[in-house]
């Protein structure tokens, strides 16, 4: 059997640098990442241009974690390309693990 991947919508302030960690599980256990490798990009639509790409890395390869980032700089450029992207998470050399969308807002308070 082959599981889709699961759906992940992100959101982040366009300017400030984001970032979350994810528990990767192998059924109902906390999967082993040693040794994995991962890839997340962001596009206008899926199949369309890569507008940028998620930093991924591996921080706790026995606990199964996963920590997603971004720089300043790529949230305020996804806020000037229309605010929405769609991403997902693949394994390299493996299958998709998460899809979704990620937004920037900008930021109501202004000093």
């Amino acid at each position: 059997m082959t599981l889709l991947p699961g759906p992940l919508n992100l959101a982040c302030y366009a300017d400030d640098p984001w970032e979350q960690e994810l528990v990767v599980y192998a059924g109902t256990a906390v999967e082993n990442l040693t040794g994995t490798t991962w890839a997340a990009h962001m596009r206008d639509i899926p199949g369309g241009a890569i507008v940028g790409m998620i930093t991924v890395a591996v921080t706790n390869p026995t606990g199964g974690v996963l920590r997603l980032s971004l720089t300043a700089a790529q949230t305020k450029a996804i806020a000037t390309a229309g605010g929405s992207l769609v991403w997902d998470l693949q394994r390299i050399g493996g299958s998709t693990l998460l899809v979704g969308t990620i937004s920037s807002s900008i930021d109501v308070t202004v000093p």
